[in-house]
């Protein structure tokens, strides 16, 4: 590969059956699908037995979903709690809704990151790095 990386490349691996949550056990990370926050805490739960019963417990992991119900701060510190590592979403719609031109949802982005993430990242300061991935598929950790 060509530039050659300079770090290992995490393999994630998806899907929702057992098969698929073995596999991602077996890797560096699993990526959900639009679920709720009860939903994806109790797939990251079946992932870490999956992960110990595999010796891989210790070993990094990442949980990335869409989480269909947050939208507190307390909904996202339950879900990082929970396991949940990383969320997919896209903050202006919480601001601005589905249609936001570019400088609302450059503004949506500032205030999620004022309202959501530095609360979440501060009330959960001593669980290590809570990264996010935005609508633009770029990932910030906190």
């Amino acid at each position: 590969m060509r530039p050659q990386p300079r770090a290992p490349i995490p393999i994630l691996v998806g899907g929702l059956s057992a098969v698929a949550l073995r596999r991602a056990a077996r890797h560096d990370g699993w990526i959900g699908d639009l679920c709720t926050i009860d939903d994806a805490i109790a797939t990251a739960a079946r992932l870490r037995a999956l992960r110990e019963r595999n010796g891989r417990a210790d070993d990094p992991f990442s949980v990335t979903v869409a989480l269909t119900d947050a939208v507190s701060t307390d909904d996202f510190v339950r879900a990082a709690a929970g396991g949940v590592t990383r969320v997919m979403t896209m903050p202006w719609i919480y601001y601005h809704g589905f249609t936001a031109d570019l400088d609302q949802k450059i503004d949506g982005l500032r205030r999620f990151r004022d309202d959501v993430m530095e609360p979440v990242a501060a009330s959960l300061r001593d669980r290590g790095p809570i990264t996010t991935t935005v609508g633009t598929g770029r990932t910030r950790a906190w």
